[in-house]
């Protein structure tokens, strides 16, 4: 995560340990510089990176996109999604792969080393607050 993000960040996973929640206090010219799908895809671009993402072309309030991941500690292999902003204080991205994961993280999740595996991530943030009080 980014130093302008990890001000104020809490991470909380759900009980099956699958989907998380995080409040994250931005100052006001992280919060204006996400004003377009374009500014928030170039955000998203630089949270990932050991990714190269392509935008693909705009419509309407989403950036689809098409990549590749090559992390060793991770996930490696080619990805698809797409970045919205459907409006001024929410935006989110999906991003998914058929790629490889470390053997160990393979291992450690009863999945036989060297397999396929398919990643799905959902990301969706909403402004909560004009001040970070």
């Amino acid at each position: 995560m980014p130093t302008d993000l990890k001000t104020g960040a809490k991470v909380g996973l759900n009980s099956i340990g699958n989907q998380g929640s995080a409040t994250v206090c931005m100052t006001s010219v992280v919060a204006t510089a996400l004003a377009t799908p374009t500014s928030v895809f170039n955000k998203f671009v630089k949270m990932n990176p050991r990714c190269t993402l392509v935008a693909g072309q705009v419509t309407g309030d989403t950036v689809p996109f098409t990549g590749r991941c090559d992390d060793p500690f991770t996930y490696t292999g080619n990805v698809t999604g797409s970045v919205r902003l459907p409006n001024s204080w929410s935006w989110g991205s999906t991003m998914e792969g058929v790629g490889r994961f470390p053997d160990a993280v393979l291992t450690g999740l009863s999945i036989p080393a060297q397999s396929l595996v398919t990643m799905k991530t959902n990301v969706w943030s909403s402004l909560i607050s004009k001040t970070c009080q």
